[in-house]
């Protein structure tokens, strides 16, 4: 049973994060606590790239991407925002409010395009700034050069390496984990195996 003060708490909390949900979604502005761009890789590698925003209960922690999947996507910039306020900082991480950051990605198969016409969301990446949109220009439409593409084709290799050897991490552990449980049955044979010669079973 909780007590009066716990209450009181939580319900402070669900009301402060019920006012921040409100301020998000009513802001007509959700760039301007952005502090800075993050570049993962070199801009110029990439003609464009898809701009798109993630709901995170952090604010300045690097955000990061599943690469398990041939097929997912390349996680190459995101935002760094303000520090909350400090009524929000104080609350804890299950009770805050999320939230939205931008994230630039690139997909594996996006310099396979023909024409090289970039998706809707595609921006130019010279033209991404903190609290500032990015839009298309015509370098977005411009076939990769050479030297992109085979700096494209080293990030896709040393992600495949990457899936490669967590494969083979996990399959070794796998292969331990039978080998220990093959041991442990070995021993169990062998004790009941020993009672019964004791006790003449």
């Amino acid at each position: 049973m909780k007590s009066k003060k716990e209450r009181e708490e939580r319900r402070l909390a669900e009301q402060l994060k019920v006012k921040q949900w409100l301020e998000w979604y009513n802001d007509p502005n959700p760039l301007k606590d952005e502090l800075e761009i993050v570049w993962l890789y070199d801009p110029a590698i990439f003609p464009f790239v898809r701009a798109s925003y993630t709901y995170s209960y952090w604010r300045e922690r690097p955000l990061k991407r599943s690469e398990d999947y041939p097929d997912s996507p390349i996680l190459v910039a995101y935002a760094v925002l303000k520090p909350p306020p400090f009524e929000a900082a104080r609350a804890p991480v299950k009770q805050r409010c999320p939230v939205r950051r931008r994230e630039f990605l690139i997909m594996p198969f996006d310099f396979d395009r023909p024409g090289n016409w970039p998706p809707s969301e595609g921006v130019d990446p010279f033209t991404i700034k903190p609290t500032e949109r990015g839009y298309k220009t015509t370098l977005c439409y411009q076939a990769p050069t050479h030297r992109q593409r085979a700096v494209f084709a080293s990030i896709l290799n040393a992600r495949q390496a990457k899936r490669d050897a967590k494969r083979q991490s996990a399959n070794l552990r796998q292969r331990r984990r039978r080998k220990r449980l093959r041991a442990e049955q070995d021993e169990w044979k062998r004790t009941q195996r020993a009672k019964k010669r004791k006790f003449g079973m």
